[in-house]
């Protein structure tokens, strides 16, 4: 059995080339009751292969959180012990992880890209350290202190905008 990992431009070749793979995506990400369905066929050493496929192929049809809410939901509805919800690697605690994980990663490449190495080149090449016990070298370490504290507060008001702007609030 030999399995190869698809990125999520080979799964959109593949249903662009492939009508039938192209209906089954309509059908996993426009009919819950489908998606639901495999949480209770998927074998546990399936599970994280399947639902890498089921976010991969949802996000490409625009679907991915839904898909992941409505695997979530049903997780819901089969646990009667709010002490066994997302206990083990079901197939919507690895939707989860792997839909945070992918979706994550594009907010934080879009949120802090250009901005950290900027930080790390004009803010951080100076101390922000508020400790005072690691700032001993200095003459007047509360002086340094408040100075270091304030240019951390500007770091973090400039990450805190950027996190908040209208720009990132829209796109996701």
């Amino acid at each position: 059995k030999v399995q190869r990992k698809m990125s999520s431009w080979d799964i959109q070749d593949l249903m662009v080339s492939a009508p039938a793979y192209q209906q089954m995506a309509i059908l996993l990400c426009d009919d819950t009751r489908v998606v639901k369905v495999f949480l209770d066929v998927v074998k546990p050493e399936d599970v994280d292969a399947v639902a890498k496929a089921v976010v991969d192929i949802s996000e490409v049809m625009g679907r991915g959180l839904q898909v992941v809410q409505a695997l979530t939901l049903a997780e819901f509805e089969k646990n009667v012990s709010v002490n066994t919800i997302f206990r083990l690697q079901s197939l919507a605690s690895r939707s989860i992880s792997h839909y945070v994980r992918k979706v994550g990663a594009i907010y934080l490449s879009t949120i802090f890209g250009d901005l950290l190495p900027m930080l790390l080149k004009n803010e951080l090449s100076e101390s922000l350290e508020i400790d005072p016990t690691k700032l001993t070298k200095f003459d007047d370490v509360n002086k340094v202190v408040e100075a270091n504290r304030q240019k951390l507060a500007n770091v973090t008001q400039i990450i805190f905008d950027r996190i908040t702007s209208p720009e990132m609030v829209q796109v996701f």
